[in-house]
């Protein structure tokens, strides 16, 4: 609730004052005439308040509280105007022009703007619009009726002084709450309900604006605007009730009487497990109530043939389907049914195809005899095939429709018939005859060991027993007819005579009488018993051969036999032990014409080991502060296994175990002279030692060698080197020099080896390995590179045969610098002018990996000619940017002849003049001595260049024009 106080008469009349001064200040026009006007303004209105105080302070003091009477119409809210008696009472501004500020808190807690009691915070003042005589009210709501308590906050305009006045407004004549709604129903959905019902009769004097619909159970709430309100989230199967309350401005009324109860539903869920069976033009189709019936229940059931469509009702399971065509194979569905509507279909059922019936006609076959083989007969009325089987395979089976008699007994056959795709399979029929015993067949002939003045008889039992258990079974002697009887095989037979010869024949006895005899067994004779005395020859050491005894009572020959062939063997009475162990002989008697055998005595003794012998060919490989023992084991094992050998060390008498050859024994000492000895072990103990091995010193293989340098020749290189600090115990026998690259060695027993076979120009390294009879060592250390090259050839020089070969010799070039095996003496390869005889041929070399200039030394056998001149045959001038000149002859300069003429050395710069290989580190060199006619020869000039003769001839003639002029002078 709020009240606003309107200002007072006092403060509009103040505020016209104001107004009159401002416009006389705003019309100044110098400052004498501010000053002067001010003056006057402020003067009039000091007059003025002053009166307005002198009145009020003459006033009476305002009220501080006071009961205003409102009537409430519906409306939101009301302007009061204060009557005479509310503004003598109630009016704040009565007091001195006071001016009302501020909204109000009242007593049911409606708040406005906040007033101000301190600070002057008023409400905005309008003098223009606002009526200061009284005030707007907004009760809290459009019906209310009761006491209200407003607070009016002001502030006196001439003292300055705040104060309140509490307005208590009594407002009467507002609305109630509606009545309750009437006839209320329910309709029920799927977990929902439509509830209707009619306006209650009185809306309380207000418009009704909505309604709140309640459930029970649960005490949900819906609301609504009008009839009907769906009412939601209900459980399907419970029943619920509602009531119905109506809600207007002046609140909510009482609810109404409850409606009838009513139980939301859905349709079922779909049944399950839908099954059919079918018979002829029928199926019965069985199936499960669904899971829910959506809450009300099921009424009915719906079974639809997939097929045709068609349906039928029942009212649970089975429900029956007719009218279906015999041999098509049909599914069906199901659906429930409840008050709400019918649900899903099910999953179809499995196919099922209705069938004629058929029947079986099987008479049953009377009482049979054992040993029968009857043949069953029965017949369909579909005319299909018949099948039997027995359900007494214990007395009878049968095969097809043939009949087999297992035992005498009942005998029951199943006769059945399985359909086919049209027919259903026949009801079985089944009969149950008798099965009638008869007396037992032959058993095969018997056969008859004979004893002393006995004979035991054995015998099979026959092949049928005439469907009843033997009882038991007839011996007769044959030839004196005298019978035993027993339960089984066999019969004893006694009172025979020793020597007499007798047959047997055999009958069987059961429940029906005994039947035919057997056939004779063959012809026996009762003979006279004998027994074998043998003792125990006690226990026996392996290696020994001893002698068996025993004797018969009817003094015939006892025959021994070993029944331990692992253990020992016998011939005649002869016993040879084969190992340690338990040793079984027999002894046995077969008897003769007058004595029946013997029966058999068994006599059982131990053999006892002994030591094994001594093993042989023992044999040591020394090793590394090893040796390694072999032997064979030794022939004689002492009658059991040999559990180990045993090697003893001489010197020292260590001994080494092992389970068998070769043992290895340790602990030596390299460069010692050992020899060793074995003994074997069984479980007696041990052996005699073997001989000594022969003498073996244990070694490791040598250190490496060390010291190795190469000494370069042609195609080869000595490799020198010096023997290892040790020899690792044994004598070195060989070193091993291996080249690298390429791999080259070569072998022998000392310093230095030579490898041969190597690459001129090639720079090899090279390393040593020795050998001892260990084994061969470590390489040493890699020598130095070392360039095997050819210095120096030597051939026949052309022009001096007889005299012996010439020399060649290369030096300078680098280290690497070689020269090729086709360097050497022989003809002119590129022949000269005939002005420069050539007798002597050419000296031709290359030479490879060279650098910078070398240097040829050639030695003639003989004295070359004094006039003799050195040409070259080669580019004249050096190689630029890699490309050579043409090659020619030409005098070479810078050649040394030694004083005896026969030595001459030159050098040739790589890719210099006369150089011919454009290959940077190749140099080849044609070179051959020119003899040339003598000085006094008038037939040639000897020039190095023919060109020089051209300006020798222009000086010449210079001189010779000079010459005449001063002539002319003179």
């Amino acid at each position: 609730m709020q009240a606003v106080a309107l200002p007072s008469r006092f403060f509009v009349l103040f505020v016209n004052i104001l107004l009159n001064f401002f416009p006389r200040y705003s019309g100044w026009r110098s400052l004498t005439d501010a000053r002067i006007g001010v003056k006057t303004a402020w003067l009039t209105w000091l007059m003025l308040f002053s009166m307005a105080v002198s009145s009020l302070a003459h006033a009476a003091a305002p009220p501080t509280s006071c009961t205003i009477n409102i009537t409430n119409t519906g409306a939101s809210s009301y302007t009061y105007n204060y009557t005479n008696q509310d503004l003598t009472n109630c009016d704040p501004g009565v007091h001195g022009m006071g001016s009302g500020g501020g909204v109000f808190t009242d007593s049911n807690g409606n708040t406005g703007a906040v007033g101000t009691n301190a600070g002057g915070n008023f409400l905005p003042n309008n003098a223009m619009t606002m009526n200061y005589n009284g005030f707007i009210y907004t009760p809290p709501s459009t019906g209310y009726n009761g006491d209200d308590t407003v607070v009016i906050y002001y502030q006196d305009q001439f003292t300055a002084e705040f104060g309140q006045v509490t307005l208590t407004l009594h407002v009467t004549g507002g609305a109630t709450a509606p009545g309750a709604p009437t006839s209320v129903s329910a309709t029920p959905g799927n977990a929902s309900a439509s509830v209707s019902f009619t306006a209650p009769g009185s809306n309380g004097g207000a418009t009704i604006t909505g309604y709140t619909v309640t459930a029970s159970p649960g005490g949900s709430t819906t609301t609504g605007a009008v009839s009907p309100i769906n009412v939601t989230g209900l459980t399907n199967g419970t029943a619920y009730t509602f009531t119905v309350k109506a809600t207007n401005s002046a609140g909510t009324g009482v609810a109404s009487a409850a409606s009838s109860a009513v139980t939301p539903r859905t349709v079922p869920g779909a049944p399950s497990g839908v099954s059919a069976t079918a018979a002829s033009t029928t199926a019965s189709v069985s199936f499960t109530a669904p899971a829910s019936n959506g809450g009300a229940t099921i009424t009915g059931y719906t079974v639809t043939v997939v097929e045709t469509g068609a349906t039928f009702v029942g009212a649970s399971s089975p429900i029956s389907v007719t009218g279906l065509t015999n041999g098509t194979a049909y599914t069906f569905t199901v659906k429930a049914t409840n008050v709400a509507g019918t649900g899903t279909a099910s999953a179809a059922s499995t196919a099922v195809t209705p069938k004629t019936a058929q029947t079986i006609t099987f008479n049953n076959p009377g009482t049979q005899n054992f040993g029968t083989t009857p043949t069953l007969s029965a017949s369909a009325s579909s005319t299909l095939p018949v099948f039997f089987t027995s359900a007494t395979t214990g007395v009878c089976t049968v095969s097809g429709s043939t009949l087999t008699f297992v035992t005498a007994g009942n005998c029951t056959i199943n006769a059945n018939q399985g359909g086919n795709s049209t027919i259903y399979a026949a009801p079985q029929v089944q009969q149950t005859f008798t099965v009638n015993a008869i007396v037992p067949g032959a058993p095969a002939a018997p056969t008859a060991t004979a004893g002393d003045t006995t004979a035991s008889v054995s015998f099979t039992a026959p092949g049928s027993n005439g469907g009843a258990a033997i009882t038991g079974y007839t011996v007769t002697v044959v030839e004196i007819g005298a019978t035993f009887v027993g339960a089984s095989s066999p019969i004893s037979v006694t009172g025979l005579t020793n020597g007499t010869a007798y047959t047997f024949t055999v009958k069987a006895t059961n429940s029906v009488g005994t039947g035919t005899a057997s056939a004779a067994s063959t012809v026996v004779t009762p003979k006279a018993a004998q027994t074998i005395t043998f003792n125990n020859p006690g226990s026996q050491n392996f290696g020994t051969t001893p002698t068996l005894s025993a004797s018969a009572s009817s003094a015939l020959p006892v025959v021994f036999t070993s029944a331990t062939t692992g253990v020992c063997t016998v011939s005649g009475t002869a016993l040879t032990l084969v190992a340690a162990g338990t040793c079984t002989i027999s002894a046995n008697q077969a008897g003769d014409a007058a004595f029946g055998a013997a029966t058999q005595v068994q006599q059982t003794f131990a053999i006892a080991a002994v030591v094994p012998g001594v093993p042989t060919a023992a044999s040591a490989t020394a090793g590394n502060t090893s040796a390694t023992v072999a032997f064979t084991a030794p022939a004689f094992t002492g009658g059991a296994a040999i559990t180990g050998y045993t090697v003893t060390v001489s010197p020292g008498g260590a001994t080494f175990n092992g389970a068998a050859s070769p043992i290895n024994v340790t602990g030596l000492t390299n460069g010692t002279v050992y020899t060793f000895t074995v003994k074997a072990t069984n479980i007696a103990g041990s052996g005699l030692a073997s001989t000594a091995t022969s003498a073996v010193a244990p070694s490791t293989v040598p250190g490496a060698p060390t010291g190795v340098v190469g000494t370069a020749g042609d195609g080869r290189v000595t490799v020198a080197f010096t023997a290892p600090a040790s020899d690792g115990g044994g004598a070195i026998t060989a070193y091993t020099v291996t080249a690298s690259p390429g791999g080259a060695t070569a072998n022998g027993a000392a310093s230095p080896l030579v490898v041969t076979g190597l690459t001129n120009g090639t720079a090899y390294t090279f390393t040593v390995t020795a050998t001892n009879q260990a084994g061969t060592s470590a390489a040493s250390t890699a020598s130095a590179a070392v360039t095997p090259r050819l210095l120096t050839v030597s051939t026949p020089v052309p022009g001096m045969a007889g005299a012996g070969a010439a020399t060649a010799t290369l030096s300078g070039g680098g280290a690497s610098c070689t020269l090729n095996p086709t360097s050497g003496f022989g003809t002119v390869s590129h022949p000269a002018t005939s002005d420069k005889p050539m007798p002597y041929g050419e000296y031709a070399f290359e030479s490879t990996s060279c650098a910078g200039t070398v240097t040829m030394t050639i030695t003639y056998p003989r004295a070359l000619p004094a006039e003799v001149q050195f040409w070259k045959y080669g580019p004249a001038t050096a190689a630029v940017g890699g490309v050579v000149a043409a090659s020619t002859w030409f005098q070479l300069s810078g050649v040394n002849l030694s004083g005896d003429r026969k030595t001459v050395t030159y050098s040739i710069t790589d890719n210099g003049p006369g150089d011919s290989d454009a290959a940077v580190g190749s140099i080849r060199d044609p070179f051959a001595p020119v003899v040339v006619a003598g000085a006094n020869d008038p037939t040639a000039i000897p020039v190095d260049a023919p060109w020089a003769l051209v300006p020798l001839a222009i000086m010449l003639g210079l001189l010779g024009v000079r010459s005449q002029r001063r002539q002319a002078r003179q």
